[in-house]
């Protein structure tokens, strides 16, 4: 990939004009080259910055860690192939391969929790399966499936619910409930965004808050709803709603509050900028749990142009 391209892609991304196509060749070609090298130097000014970008390039042309152009083409299109089943498999065995599935009873109240960077799967009594988000805390009241099937989530949660026509499932999120009777789908609803999120990836699922029914959503549809002013807004999903479970978190056009919450979620960090331009910036890139955070910060950094600091153990500055 020449000096050229990359720089284009670059520009483009920061200008928020890169394609999907555009964004994966560039996170790959960030992922590809050589570790060791971390990529500090691109945060210093715009001649260390140049200078980093000439040397990376060259270097991985002439070592052959990076392919060339008629390798690079056959890489692009085996990894679009394999790439999301080998790592799907890899990064499920690292995060759930060393402890086993819970399977919760139905005598007493069950509070599952998880902390930064950690992810929980359970199964629930009536066979549904729970994936649990950092961060998060899933509540299964005392009787759960008896006469009803309801939990109360803090955070996020990815949703496979056994079908029961007589048992609705209900999911309440702060104001919102969900309601099924059974299909897969998520809802995000930490306590310090401004909004709740719910997108369904297969089957039928209703939204109410206080004065009843919202909405009806359907595969492949998403409602980002407004804590503060209830304005309630529907759209399609932009990707795989799932990816998260298998430790890539994907953020498409995510607002700075998206963006710091991802950062809290996977490595317990406090993002924060007083930059106008990072603060109401749109930001189209992948965070894998499985890489350190200081290689996020370093990606992030490098394609909006920006460096940043950290006071004291958990708090980082973007400028």
């Amino acid at each position: 990939m020449k000096l050229s391209f990359l720089k284009r892609l670059i520009t483009r991304y920061r200008e928020n004009k890169a394609t999907p196509a555009e964004r994966y060749i560039l996170e790959r070609w960030y992922d590809s080259f050589d570790q060791k090298e971390k990529p500090a130097a691109w945060l210093c000014d715009e001649s260390a910055r140049k200078d980093y970008e000439a040397r990376v390039i060259a270097s991985t042309l002439a070592t052959g860690k990076m392919n060339r152009p008629a390798q690079w083409n056959t890489w692009l299109r085996a990894a679009a192939a394999i790439l999301v089943v080998c790592s799907a498999a890899f990064l499920l065995y690292r995060l759930y391969g060393d402890r086993p599935t819970g399977h919760l009873g139905t005598q007493t109240a069950v509070e599952i929790t998880t902390g930064p960077g950690q992810l929980k799967k359970a199964l629930l009594p009536d066979s549904s399966e729970v994936f649990l988000n950092a961060n998060s805390i899933l509540i299964v009241p005392e009787g759960f499936g008896g006469t009803d099937r309801g939990v109360q989530l803090i955070g996020e949660a990815f949703f496979d619910v056994k079908p029961d026509s007589a048992r609705p499932f209900t999911v309440r999120a702060s104001d919102l409930e969900v309601r099924v009777l059974g299909t897969s789908f998520n809802v995000n609803a930490y306590e310090n965004t401004h909004h709740i999120q719910v997108a369904v990836a297969e089957g039928h699922v209703g939204i109410s808050d206080s004065d009843g029914l919202i909405t009806e959503l359907n595969p492949n549809d998403q409602l980002n709803y407004d804590k503060a002013s209830g304005q309630v807004d529907l759209g399609r999903t932009s990707g795989d709603i799932r990816s998260w479970t298998t430790g890539r978190t994907l953020l498409d056009r995510a607002s700075f509050i998206e963006l710091a919450q991802a950062f809290e979620t996977l490595y317990g960090l406090q993002l924060e900028s007083e930059d106008p331009a990072v603060r109401n910036g749109r930001y189209n890139l992948t965070i894998r749990s499985d890489r350190p955070a200081t290689q996020a910060l370093e990606h992030l950094c490098t394609l909006i142009g920006r460096k940043y600091r950290k006071e004291g153990e958990e708090r980082i500055i973007i400028y």
